[in-house]
């Protein structure tokens, strides 16, 4: 019980570390690109952005007495402070690779990372601040140290990964990190263009986009970097570009082809090199500013990606060494004119030539260079090679401004009228192209088989090919995977083919094992006439080859390949090229083109030659000879190197494996480069079928649950829009009502304020009617009062007047007849009066007993 559960934890350990590695490999190969990216172009960015201020500060320095002697020019002096900045950002790369390396694996890597691209963002930031030539010299060393620490963390994230996966990254990371110089060139036009406009220096806005750059590569290592601290065996720490060269060039001791195409290679890539080297000193003699400069930076690595690219299908039908060979003479010889010519667009379109040229070299003869030594020591050829052009590209981008600083300008006197100026840049570029053009000839004199022909011929048939010709095989309608074992007679093919048959047959495969010729039954007849009959025409030959090939392929290994087997085949195409086109003399374009004929374009997959020099293949072969056999050793000889040509010009198609080991090594190294070609075996695409089928379902469940999530939150929606409608609706009907009650008993008080208005009108009318009509009755009563009061005034006068008539009468009367009376008892006096006569009593009467008025008192005297 005890060791069952001790053994189980172990496991439990084991497979929970097995699936946290896969998650962060997983995590890793997401992010390997984003980051080196986000980096490489702010690392670009403030390289171009140093160099643009350095020609601005040299030569201001030297305007102001900066400097003296031969460099006391303006020109020669920016020259110079160009290659210093060139030199202080690109050789610690070269030198403190390891040390750094070193460092940061005893570091936390996202730490590391992180803070590497902080300091290098405040670093470039302070530089536009601080705007003096030493700062700038000494911020460009500091950049390059922290982002050695940087680049050393990048590379320990994936130490601890699968092999393919780590492969994978370190492909990513390096394509990224290339991929950011032609964006960051183009990127540059554009900041300076308007940081000229904006703050009057060209290098201030792309310092603080390379800035920028840095933080958002730091903000993507913290997020997505694991955190691990973690000290990897001597042997895994790196040793830097130097210390690759001496292991790879070493490798490449008993391959002199090899060297040769190294040289090829680097030579084409010190063209590239020498026109962003003395592209700064030669576009300010143009005249060309900042934005020139990224220009033709961006067209040369524009260049170098598309010849990169294009080189495997270029001239196909051409021997890929002379294809190299062309790449370099041809960028030797375009910085001719890209020196002399000042014009910037032509500058620029030359660049992107002599990158393309500088593309297909490296592509070409780095393929080339891994077919001329043993498989072990590939690893080492390829990192001997990467390394050798580093230290090429930084020597020739350093020396070329240092070169033009030291001619500095110059008038050339054509006629004794005549002068011409021509700045350091055009010397140097000169120089360059001279060297470049003489290595890439002396160099050919390594690579050149001698089965070649003349160039010129060779030439013109690439050209008129170049349609018919593929480097890839045409692409199969049909399923299945196809295999030739080629080599001469002797290396072992059927030996492997059973082989390779029985160990495919183990993983799962349908193998059908065939060879030629003879696999059919007309085949075994035509065999017999080649192998056993007669003499032979060579065309004869050829043709015989042919036909037993349209047989074959027709009959056997066209219908194998649609029922998606696995078919290998002991010689096919490939054969009658070397056999007839070599060992026959003739025109190998004429065989090819027979058996594509023949076999309706039906190459395979991948053909594996097995290499043997052709005396230890002799002594394999025993006494029993056929026809073939029979042919001397020069034939085979001649056999077997065009069967090394053929795979040299196609390299991604061939599998060369030295075949001069034991039948087991042998096997392995076929079964090693050709199972990560293979198709998934029956079982493995049932598996995967299997689990696409679950997957699918598992979809569909999805879908469908999802299309059900959808479905119910569809109805909750339209409930709750119904429920919102019915609430609105309710609401409105609410507010309607609230409305007409409203309406109503505005209606009513309106009316009722008009019923008020209305009698008010009436009662105002009414009361004016009553005041005017007592107006009126009191202007009546005052007019009647008027009247009367007239009449009255009228009568008293007329009452007045008839008063004193008649007082005037009765005193006539009076004293006429009155006499005086005797009153007894009273004096004589007071009986003594007048009284009227009897004749005035009817007046007296009226007088006392009139209707006048009663404020009349005034009595008759």
């Amino acid at each position: 019980m005890t060791s069952v559960g001790s053994s189980a934890v172990p496991a439990a350990r084991a497979g929970s570390g097995r699936a946290a590695l896969g998650a962060r490999a997983e995590r890793v190969l997401r992010t390997s690109w984003l980051g080196p990216a986000l980096s490489g172009l702010g690392r670009w960015l403030g390289l171009l952005a140093a160099v643009v201020l350095a020609l601005r500060l040299g030569a201001g320095s030297a305007a102001s007495g900066g400097t003296s002697g031969p460099l006391a020019s303006p020109a020669s002096a920016a020259d110079l402070s160009v290659a210093a900045v060139l030199a202080l950002r690109l050789v610690p790369a070269l030198v403190l690779g390891p040390l750094a390396g070193r460092l940061a694996a005893r570091w936390d890597h996202r730490t590391t990372a992180v803070a590497a691209d902080l300091v290098r963002a405040a670093l470039l930031v302070s530089v536009p601040l601080v705007g003096t030539l030493p700062w700038l010299l000494a911020a460009v060393l500091l950049v390059a140290l922290v982002g050695l620490l940087r680049a050393a963390a990048e590379e320990a994230t994936s130490a601890d990964l699968p092999a393919e996966r780590r492969a994978a990254a370190e492909r990513l990371r390096l394509r990224a990190a290339t991929g950011s110089l032609p964006v960051a060139a183009l990127l540059f036009v554009v900041l300076a263009a308007l940081s000229q406009a904006t703050t009057g220096a060209a290098s201030t806005l792309p310092f603080h986009a390379a800035a920028l750059a840095h933080v958002l590569a730091a903000v993507v290592a913290w997020r997505s970097w694991p955190a691990r601290r973690a000290v990897p065996a001597a042997a895994e720490r790196p040793a830097g570009p130097l210390g690759a060269l001496a292991p790879g060039w070493r490798a490449l001791a008993s391959a002199p082809r090899g060297r040769g195409l190294v040289v090829l290679v680097l030579a084409a890539l010190a063209a590239g090199a020498a026109a962003v080297g003395a592209a700064p000193a030669h576009l300010e003699a143009l005249d060309a500013g900042a934005p020139g400069l990224g220009l033709v930076v961006a067209g040369v690595a524009t260049g170098l990606l598309l010849g990169a690219w294009t080189g495997p299908r270029l001239l196909v039908a051409l021997v890929r060494w002379r294809l190299a060979l062309l790449a370099a003479v041809v960028a030797g010889v375009l910085l001719v004119p890209l020196a002399l010519v000042p014009d910037l667009v032509v500058v620029a379109l030359l660049g992107v030539l002599v990158g393309a040229c500088g593309g297909v070299a490296w592509v070409t003869g780095s393929a080339l260079v891994g077919l001329e030594v043993a498989d072990g020591a590939r690893e080492l050829t390829r990192a001997a090679l990467l390394a050798a052009a580093r230290v090429v590209l930084v020597a020739v981008v350093v020396l070329v401004p240092a070169l033009a600083a030291l001619v500095g300008r110059r008038a050339l006197a054509l006629t004794d009228e005549t002068t011409v100026a021509l700045d350091g840049a055009v010397p140097a570029l000169l120089l360059a192209a001279l060297l470049v053009v003489g290595a890439a000839l002396l160099a050919s004199r390594r690579v050149d088989d001698g089965a070649s022909g003349a160039l010129l011929p060779d030439l013109v048939r690439a050209w008129r090919l170049r349609h018919s010709a593929h480097a890839e095989p045409p692409a199969r309608p049909t399923g299945g995977f196809l295999v030739a074992l080629e080599g001469g007679d002797g290396v072992g093919k059927s030996t492997q083919a059973r082989a390779l048959a029985q160990w495919l047959g183990q993983l799962g495969h349908d193998v059908v094992v065939t060879r030629e010729p003879g696999a059919t039954e007309a085949g075994r007849a035509i065999r017999a006439v080649l192998l056993h009959g007669g003499d032979l025409a060579p065309r004869a030959e050829a043709l015989l080859y042919a036909a037993d090939r349209a047989q074959h392929v027709a009959e056997l290994v066209r219908p194998a390949l649609e029922q998606g087997a696995l078919v290998i085949t002991d010689r096919y195409v490939d054969s009658s090229v070397a056999y007839q086109g070599a060992g026959r003399d003739l025109v190998a374009e004429e065989v090819a083109g027979i058996s594509t004929w023949a076999t309706q374009g039906l190459l395979p997959d991948l053909t594996v030659v097995l290499d043997l020099p052709a005396d230890r293949a002799r002594a394999r072969l025993g006494d029993q000879l056929d026809r073939l056999e029979r042919e001397p050793l020069e034939f085979h000889e001649a056999v077997r190197q065009r069967f090394l040509t053929l795979a040299r010009r196609t390299p991604r198609r061939y599998l060369v494996v030295d075949a001069d080991a034991a039948p087991e090594e042998v096997a392995r190294r076929v079964r090693a480069g050709l199972e990560p070609l293979l198709p998934p075996s029956p079982a493995e695409r049932a598996r995967r079928a299997a689990e696409v089928e679950a997957a699918e379902r598992f979809r569909r469940e999805a879908e469908r649950v999802r299309a059900q999530a959808e479905q119910d939150a569809r109805e909750v929606a339209e409930a709750a829009r119904r429920a919102e409608g019915e609430r609105r609706e309710a609401q409105r009907a609410r507010t309607r009502e609230e409305k007409d009650v409203a309406r109503s008993e505005a209606r009513e008080r309106s009316e009722a304020a008009r019923a008020r208005a209305v009698a008010d009108r009436e009662e105002t009318q009414r009361l004016r009617e009553e005041q005017a009509e007592a107006d009126r009755l009191d202007a009546e009563r005052a007019e009647r009062a008027g009247r009367e009061e007239a009449e009255r005034e009228e009568a008293v006068r007329l009452d007045a007047e008839r008063a004193a008539a008649e007082r005037e009468a009765l005193a006539l009367r009076d004293r006429e007849s009155t006499q005086p009376i005797a009153v007894p008892g009273q004096g004589p006096a007071e009986r003594t009066r007048q009284m009227p006569a009897v004749g005035s009593h009817r007046a007296l009467d009226e007088e006392l007993f009139s209707l006048g008025d009663p404020d009349d008192t005034e009595w008759p005297r």
